[in-house]
Order: C-alpha cells, then structure tokens, then sequence
C-alpha cells in the first residue's frame, strides 16, 4: 500500500509515466478501496489522457466516499461534460448546489454548461454572479476568457492585466501564468502573433512546472515562433525522456506548429499521428486536431480537414471557452469552400461571423472571414 502509493506519486510527478502511475494507482485502490486519494488520483489520470468513461468511474466513486466535499462534483462533472454527457453533468451540478457550495469553480462550472447548452437565461444568472465578483483573480480571468470567445481581445487584455495585478498580491504565480497563456492563445489564433509573442513570453518566464513550459512553448509555436518554442521542447524531451504526455502530445504539437510554419503540411499530419491515442484528454485539449484540420488545408485535402474541424467541434465540453472552437468553425467553413459546398460553407462562415459579432472591428480572423463570406455571396 504505501509502496504502491509512492510509486504513483513518483510516476506522476517525477517521471511523467503516465501508464506506470496508473498500474501503480490501480494497485493501490485494490488494497484500499474505501479510500479517496487513489480513486480521485486514477480519475485525474484517466482524465489526461482522455479515458473519460473510466475517470467518471473513479470520480463518481470519490463522490460517493466524500459527498461532503466539494471537489468530487467539480471532477465528476469535468469528466461527464468533456464525454458530452450534459444532461449528466447537469444532474451533478443540480446535486452540488443542493448542497449550497459556492464559490468561483460553481460558478464557472454552470457558466460552461449554459453555454453548452444554448441556456441564455443560466448565462445572464452567471454573469451576473461574475459582475458581483470581480475581486478574485480567478473571476476576472473567467470574464477575460469570455471576452476572448467573444473576439474582444482589447477588452480581455484589460480584464488579464486586472487579474494579473490581483493574482500578483497574493503571490499566485501559476494564475497568472495561465492567464497569460490563454490570452497569447486567442491572439495566436485571431491574427495577432506579434503581440502573442511578446505576451507568451511573459507567461514563459512565469512558468515552474513543466506542463507550463510545454503549454508555454505550444502557444509559441501557434504564434509562429516555431524555432525558439523547438529549442524549448528539446530541452524539455532531454530532460524528461519518459515522460509520456510530454513526448507524445506536446513535442509533437509544437514539431507540427514549425513545419505548419514552414508550410510542410503533410508533415505536420505525420508529426501529430502519435497524439491520436490522447486526443481530447485533459492535457491534449482540442489543438493537436485542429492543427490537423489546418495541416489538411495546407495540402487543399478539404474532406480530411473538414473531418477534423467538425472533430473538434463536436468535442467542445473539454474546453468550453476555447477559441479554437471558433477558429475550427471558421476552418470547417474554408473546407467547404475547396469542396465546393457552396451552400454548407455559407451556413459555416454566418456562424462564424454570428460568433464574432461584437468581436474588435479590426480583429484580423474576423475581417478574414468578412471577406471570405462576401465572396461567396
């Protein structure tokens, strides 16, 4: 037991071995299977690397051992909304607020389902609640994140700085790492790179653990940095040579960031081949599909790249206020268009524009799509 207990945590944090802390996690809840920590450790890691149905196994085994606490209805609900199960996700949160928790993950939590869901009236319920709230650090990154979805870099930017001010008060270094890194991901995406650039860069210099410095070096790469965000992956693989996720999904999403740099598309579909068994886990997210979605686009293969971009749009509940949700929109609709779907890919880029339409004016993505729309017409 205690044996098995140190090698998970040693598997986890010091090697990456994400499949040795499994065996090692699944060991230690068959010796104590009453106990929280291994049922809530092995969901986290079924998590990863997108096993949801088993981690909703082992978190709705925490809840049922520590009803009491709260943080077993935030990681059942994570594991049912990232499936898509909504409806059960729903049913999570209905028991979580019966309860009367409160707090920051609550809100953002019903945020997220209302979104999900098309729920305006829980939307405007949550704002709210955000609006009444903006003197925690976590609150004003979740009101910037929205902003993000919205195409309101400018306004996110000021809500970032904000947040960042009060993170830093209270010395929370990793909180602002991640917002830093969030707002460099939309620029990236929305047509910024330059400024993405100067803004993942601070984030870089924030970051500890080396997930941060991968994240850190994907959004590197998305901006266009592909050579400095390689070097940094490099070094990191060289460090770390078993660490799993680390080796098959983030050194082969910045790999593929270059080469969609350098215009070598095929290539890139090859690089990211080994992410596919981690697609849509926790640590993937939803980039290493739509980079593929845009590497097919590169090579004018639409059906392959359309596949992808609807791929990532139907898998929305891992990351609900990404915008790489829109962007895909956006790449699905320029699929359509190589396709000669004329009537699909109006459809899409009205979407797309429906999405962005209190975005900046002079978003570069939205004039883009403005354009391309106009063309069709």
């Amino acid at each position: 037991m205690q044996r098995q207990r140190i090698e998970a945590t040693y598997y986890l944090n010091v090697t990456g071995e994400v499949y040795k802390a499994i065996d090692a996690l699944r060991a230690w809840e068959s010796l104590e299977p009453k106990q929280f920590p291994p049922h809530n450790l092995l969901g986290a890691a079924y998590g990863q690397v997108g096993e949801y149905r088993k981690a909703v196994d082992e978190f709705q085994q925490t809840l049922d051992l520590a009803p009491q606490l709260s943080l077993p209805y935030w990681n059942l609900e994570g594991a049912l909304q990232s499936e898509g199960q909504y409806d059960q996700a729903e049913a999570v949160m209905r028991r979580a607020q019966e309860k009367n928790f409160q707090g920051w993950a609550l809100h953002s939590t019903l945020y997220e389902l209302a979104l999900l869901r098309s729920d305006n009236a829980g939307l405007q319920k949550e704002r709210a609640w955000i609006e009444q709230n903006g003197d925690d650090p976590l609150v004003v990154g979740l009101q910037a994140r929205i902003d993000l979805l919205a195409g309101n870099l400018s306004l996110a930017s000021q809500r970032t700085r904000h947040a960042i001010d009060i993170a830093q008060q209270s010395k929370l270094q990793g909180v602002v790492a991640k917002l830093l890194l969030a707002q460099a991901t939309a620029e990236s995406l929305f047509g910024e790179p330059a400024q993405a650039r100067i803004t993942v860069a601070a984030a870089f210099k924030l970051a500890k653990s080396r997930s941060e410095k991968a994240r850190a070096a994907a959004v590197m790469a998305l901006s266009g940095d592909g050579m400095n965000a390689k070097q940094i992956m490099d070094s990191l693989v060289r460090e770390n040579p078993s660490d799993t996720l680390l080796n098959e999904v983030d050194a082969p999403v910045v790999l593929a960031g270059l080469q969609l740099q350098n215009r070598q598309g095929e290539q890139a579909v090859r690089s990211l081949e080994s992410v596919r068994p981690y697609e849509f886990g926790t640590h993937a997210g939803l980039l290493p599909t739509y980079l593929r979605g845009v590497a097919y686009l590169q090579q004018r293969k639409a059906r392959e790249a359309a596949a992808e971009f609807q791929s990532v749009l139907d898998h929305r509940g891992v990351d609900v206020t990404s915008p790489i949700w829109e962007t895909a929109k956006l790449g699905l609709a320029r699929a359509y268009v190589m396709t000669g779907e004329t009537v699909k890919a109006k459809a899409a880029y009205n979407e797309s524009l429906a999405l962005w339409k209190d975005a900046d004016p002079d978003l570069p993505v939205l004039k883009e799509a403005k354009a391309e729309s106009a063309r069709l017409q």
